[in-house]
């Protein structure tokens, strides 16, 4: 794969990349073992709700054919988002959830259970905050500046749609790559908040600038 050639909204014929990419980022997370119909539900309502954020990024092949390799989805509207998928998607998640339930019930069943009630994390203290839910760069297209690119228009869908703010939460421990990458696109540690799972995270905070305002 080559460098960085654009970053543009998602289409529903990218779907089918989208989650072969997030299988190849996220090798062995729970979302992934959960399986390809909970994530292509997952990643439609990212594509199709007004308050949501879907882009992608394409590199460019030897051929000179410009290739999906990266993705980042995201919701102006936290809360509200995830209760919308909820009410209106949770069957469909249920049942796309249920061949992982039978394969490994003790892990999912009480993940499953959390998801019920998350309403994106978001800090009490960062009002109009658009919350970036997930970014996924292809292994083989990492270190070539195509997460930057992502951050950066993802900021930018975020200040039209009326955000102020980014934030979003990354694995404290293990994870210094990412923490990093978020770091050098302007995000500043707000805290630290443990899981049901025991999991600590990283919670990063993005002032959108006057130049993203200007965008809007």
């Amino acid at each position: 794969m080559g460098a960085a050639t654009r970053v543009r909204r998602a289409r529903t014929a990218d779907l089918p990349q989208i989650v072969a990419i997030h299988e190849a980022a996220f090798s062995g997370f729970f979302l992934t073992l959960l399986g390809a119909p909970f994530l292509r539900e997952l990643y439609r309502a990212f594509m199709v709700e007004a308050t949501a954020i879907c882009l992608v990024g394409e590199v460019e092949r030897p051929s000179g054919v410009p290739e999906l390799a990266g993705f980042v989805v995201g919701t102006v509207t936290p809360e509200s988002f995830f209760r919308k998928l909820l009410l209106k998607r949770g069957a469909r998640f249920a049942l796309a959830a249920v061949p992982a339930l039978l394969r490994h019930p003790r892990r999912v069943f009480p993940r499953l259970l959390g998801a019920v009630r998350y309403r994106g994390e978001r800090p009490i203290d960062v009002p109009d905050a658009a919350l970036l839910s997930s970014i996924g760069v292809h292994p083989q297209a990492a270190r070539r500046g195509l997460g930057r690119a992502l951050v950066e228009q993802f900021c930018e869908q975020a200040a039209r749609l009326g955000a102020q703010r980014v934030y979003l939460t990354t694995d404290h421990e293990g994870n210094e790559a990412v923490n990093s990458l978020y770091r050098r696109a302007g995000f500043d540690l707000a805290g630290t908040l443990v899981r049901p799972d025991g999991r600590i995270m990283n919670t990063y905070v993005r002032v959108l600038t006057t130049e993203h305002a200007f965008a809007k």
